[in-house]
């Protein structure tokens, strides 16, 4: 089981990075779309029980998927363009390297991040990220859901997120417990005093101006506020940013208070393998001081 589940990340991944190959040279534009990606997942679906010639095929080294598989590091280079920049200038220049990626399509890539991405260990454990609940025998949406998990859009579908690739991009999505990620719905961030509502350290209730916000847990602040400005420099000029004005203040707290960390860095790297692209405060959390305010 566990070996099968190892060479079918593998498989994906491999016929993830063909689609990208085969469409970069004839595409001149920001995403590659599901359609662009369906023959392939469709000759994976008809492949899965496969030899091992397929690997030769497709190049892919015959090793696991598993924490080594990645490199936690950005390619040399990757940021060379945004070097030396700082204000809306470095802003700009980080959107030029980011915002061109694969697009999964919303189904592949909630499949990919609960089959793939949040699964670190690799041994089907999903972990809920506003409550820390962990769920076994996880592989894909539909085992998620049935174990009381969804997907949260860190930035709401009904603030810019709900459709195109902005809704299927992975360094903005977590899995999540159905219950508290309805309580989320679309509040803002923020610190909360009065609380009205609280499960696994995650609180919704009223910050100190009266307003309705959420709280995640301490160790998914960061994380919070690191997506959050990934998703401005991507799709900040798509989206409303009534919440993120709002949120931005405390976003710069949280990324102080909350570094990055070791797991942090590993999802980085595997969506990188998927989507191929990052998120640039995560590789070098200096940039968010740079950038100074974004909106």
């Amino acid at each position: 089981m566990i070996l099968a589940k190892h060479l079918k990340k593998v498989l994906i991944l491999s016929l993830s990075l063909a689609a990208l190959s085969a469409c970069s040279q004839q595409m001149p534009m920001t995403y590659l779309p599901p359609a662009q990606l369906q023959p392939m997942q469709q000759m994976q679906a008809r492949q899965m029980g496969a030899n091992p010639m397929l690997f030769q095929r497709f190049n892919v080294p015959q090793q696991p998927a598993g924490l080594g598989f990645a490199s936690a590091q950005a390619p040399d280079g990757y940021y060379q363009g945004a070097e030396g920049m700082q204000g809306q200038g470095l802003l700009q220049s980080l959107n030029q390297i980011v915002a061109r990626h694969v697009d999964l399509g919303y189904d592949h890539g909630r499949d990919v991040m609960f089959g793939v991405v949040d699964d670190l260990q690799d041994n089907n454990v999903v972990v809920c990220a506003y409550t820390d609940r962990h769920e076994q025998n996880i592989d894909n949406r539909g085992d998620a859901y049935s174990h009381g998990l969804n997907t949260e859009h860190t930035w709401p579908k009904s603030k810019g997120a709900g459709g195109g690739p902005a809704k299927a991009d992975l360094h903005h999505l977590f899995p999540t417990d159905i219950d508290t990620n309805s309580k989320r719905s679309s509040f803002p961030f923020g610190e909360v005093v009065q609380v009205e509502y609280q499960n696994g350290g995650s609180k919704l209730g009223r910050n100190a101006q009266g307003q309705t916000v959420f709280e995640p847990r301490d160790d998914h602040k960061g994380d919070v506020a690191r997506a959050l400005f990934y998703f401005y420099t991507v799709y900040g000029r798509q989206a409303s940013t009534a919440n993120f004005r709002i949120e931005e203040p405390v976003l710069h707290q949280w990324h102080a208070q909350d570094p990055v960390d070791q797991t942090e860095q590993l999802r980085n790297a595997r969506i990188f393998q998927y989507q191929k692209n990052r998120n640039p405060y995560i590789d070098r959390p200096e940039f968010v001081r740079l950038v100074g305010r974004f909106h």
